[in-house]
């Protein structure tokens, strides 16, 4: 039988678990078409409810690429579809670039966000391993006018020196939404870009960089409680273990 102390251990799992439980379950995820299972009017490779954008620049014809489609993959079971950024660059001064932009409102009908919530984006990646790339996050609150009133933003180079490809989840944000502004700023909404670019300097001539992702199951969560990053919900478990651990050796 538990004595007291033990009592007070398990409590305090609960509590925990408690917790944990109740950030997940008071967020709202906001975010439209999050699987890419439905294409827009520019066809079977335009992804309904996001914009789509590419560039690029080269001296020579033909030395950058880039393109943003939807196309036929998935990286968890459930769905059929993924969104494909890729770019490539080489030879000398050459840069390209690959976007997908969604805002909560405009483009996915939602809502406004709330003053005092707080706001956190991730997805599913597979990104290209082979060169030197990278992957770029932005999330931004925006008024009704256009204006970013909170932002974060996060790069990572999509090479790790093995080649081949690697799958892992990005996760960004518990950005706190503002106070409202007078009309016609007196609304928010979230805009999540995902990038993918790649460049090679005028003083390498002969370089080559390659940014390529597949994204999929992008969740963008609002709630009154930041939401529990995974770092978080590994140190949290790793405290409940310990304590239960300890309850089973007294």
């Amino acid at each position: 039988m538990f004595g007291q102390k033990q009592t007070y251990n398990m409590m305090f799992i609960s509590v925990l678990v408690g917790l944990l439980t109740a950030n997940v379950t008071s967020a709202d995820n906001i975010v439209g078409n999050g699987g890419f299972e439905v294409a827009d009017t520019g066809g079977p490779e335009d992804s309904a409810m996001w914009n789509e954008s590419t560039s690029t620049f080269s001296e020579l014809e033909g030395d950058s690429h880039a393109r943003s489609v939807r196309k036929l993959g998935s990286i968890r079971p459930g769905g059929l579809y993924v969104h494909h950024l890729e770019t490539a660059t080489r030879n000398a001064n050459s840069w390209a670039s690959a976007s997908i932009t969604q805002n909560t409102t405009t483009d996915a009908g939602q809502p406004s966000l709330q003053p005092g919530d707080y706001v956190y984006a991730s997805f599913d990646a597979i990104v290209d391993n082979d060169y030197w790339g990278w992957i770029r996050i932005s999330l931004d609150i925006v008024n009704g006018i256009g204006g970013v009133v909170a932002s974060r933003q996060q790069q990572f180079t999509t090479y790790l020196g093995d080649p081949g490809y690697f799958d892992t989840r990005f996760g960004l944000g518990n950005i706190q939404v503002p106070e409202f502004g007078p009309a016609p700023a007196d609304w928010y909404s979230a805009s999540l870009t995902i990038s993918v670019f790649s460049f090679v300097g005028p003083s390498d001539p002969f370089g080559e960089s390659v940014g390529e992702a597949f994204i999929d199951n992008v969740e963008i969560y609002t709630g009154p409680v930041p939401y529990p990053e995974p770092s978080s919900l590994v140190l949290f478990g790793g405290a409940g273990l310990l304590l239960f651990r300890r309850c089973r050796a007294n």
